[in-house]
């Protein structure tokens, strides 16, 4: 009697196991994260009235830099209501047992928006003592004078470039851009871009643009280069400025700590993976370069 083997189709055998890993994928990510994933509204009105949590980044590639050149993960606070609040003794934390930071002596006005920088060392003024993960989930919280918690959320896994905010009724989502010191909107996302131009941006100026050498000088690669030349009457510290190539992320690569002094240039050397748009970011404000290879 002969036995019948019957073929194993190899293909089909990896497609469903293929199936199956995704499934398992989805089911974890939907389970850990409770919140919407939508884009930023056109507009925002807040529908609430109290001092709140308003955004947080925990994956920040070069969305925003702090006023000490450190790009960090951040929480924003919004004072929702109608009247100016001094922060004197609120507090934040990642862990909702105990405060970890407390605000400085400064006031809030009605209506506006504070960035608190998570660096994990205290300066006295807005870099909290504790930094924020980027993979485990952990409980933000604020709290009042009386050590009270007046507002908290829970974070998840957020990619580059996405933040969590809240929308114009109160409730969490995750947001496909950041506007730290802005309302979560597309009006709010404009502001802030904006708000990185500076009618200073002709100080260092980009004199020269090569994204990639194919011959055009002698050098043992083929990496292009950025050249900046100093337009001001005093030096200049290159340290103080960021180039990118996602306008979106600002931010991305800082500058060495060279300091150019007035009309002399200095020669950036760039990586073979630069595309079609570099943008230069900095305390002196921002220019874009649009250049084929």
């Amino acid at each position: 009697m002969k036995l019948s083997v019957k073929k194993i189709d190899i293909k089909f055998v990896c497609v469903s196991l293929v199936a199956i890993l995704i499934l398992c994928f989805l089911s974890y990510s939907f389970k850990n994260n409770p919140y919407d994933r939508e884009s930023l509204p056109i507009e925002y009105e807040a529908n609430f009235s109290n001092l709140v949590i308003n955004e947080v980044v925990t994956n920040n590639d070069g969305v925003y830099a702090n006023s000490n050149n450190e790009v960090c993960d951040y929480i924003e606070i919004y004072n929702a209501s109608n009247s100016e609040i001094n922060l004197f003794g609120y507090g934040l934390s990642d862990d909702d047992t105990k405060i970890k930071w407390a605000f400085p002596n400064i006031d809030l006005e009605a209506n506006s928006y504070l960035v608190v920088s998570c660096v994990g060392k205290d300066d006295g003024y807005l870099n909290t003592s504790f930094k924020l993960s980027s993979s485990n989930s952990e409980r933000i919280i604020l709290t009042n004078p009386n050590g009270k918690i007046i507002d908290a959320v829970d974070t998840v896994s957020l990619s580059n470039g996405e933040c969590l905010g809240k929308d114009e009724n109160g409730k969490f989502k995750v947001y496909d851009f950041c506007t730290p010191g802005y309302e979560n909107s597309i009006n709010g996302y404009k502001l802030y871009k904006d708000s990185l131009i500076s009618e200073l941006s002709n100080e260092l100026i980009v004199n020269e643009f090569l994204a990639r050498n194919k011959g055009n000088y002698l050098s043992n690669n083929d990496k292009g280069f950025i050249e900046f030349k100093n337009n001001s009457k005093h030096s200049i510290n290159l340290s103080d400025y960021f180039i990118s190539n996602d306008e979106d992320l600002p931010f991305k690569k800082q500058l060495p700590n060279v300091v150019i002094d007035s009309n002399d240039v200095y020669a950036f050397n760039l990586g073979n993976a630069l595309k079609y748009l570099w943008r230069w970011q900095g305390k002196n404000g921002a220019e874009d370069i649009s250049k084929a290879i």
